[in-house]
């Protein structure tokens, strides 16, 4: 995964404070503009060893968004790249049934 990351180009590998500050701005965006987040189904999934993010600031955020169809899972024992850890087929099976599920209803609607 190292190797990956040292040859992606689109990964942040060094941070200013003009780039830290603008990053807390957004998060303080992101929480008071929660309530103006579409009525789109949306699906936030947690490292629940996330030592990037705070879990609980997530979780706050998620509890402030006005969206009907809304879904939550925090994973015990993963980090921050949920979609990278051993257990990433798992990851990838709940958002594809998430996805999934939409979509038949979706089509049921028409």
């Amino acid at each position: 995964m190292r190797k990956r990351d040292e040859q992606d180009d689109l990964l942040v590998k060094h941070v200013s404070a003009r780039w830290y500050s603008e990053l807390i701005k957004a998060i303080r965006d992101a929480h008071e503009k929660a309530p103006q987040f579409p009525d789109i189904p949306c699906c936030v999934m947690q490292g629940g060893e996330d030592r990037i993010v705070d879990k609980n600031a997530v979780r706050r955020w998620f509890d402030a968004l006005q969206v009907n169809d809304k879904a939550y899972k925090e994973w015990p024992g993963l980090y921050h790249e949920v979609f990278n850890e051993p257990e990433r087929e798992e990851v990838f099976a709940h958002i594809a049934g998430f996805i999934t599920t939409r979509l038949l209803l979706h089509k049921q609607s028409f």
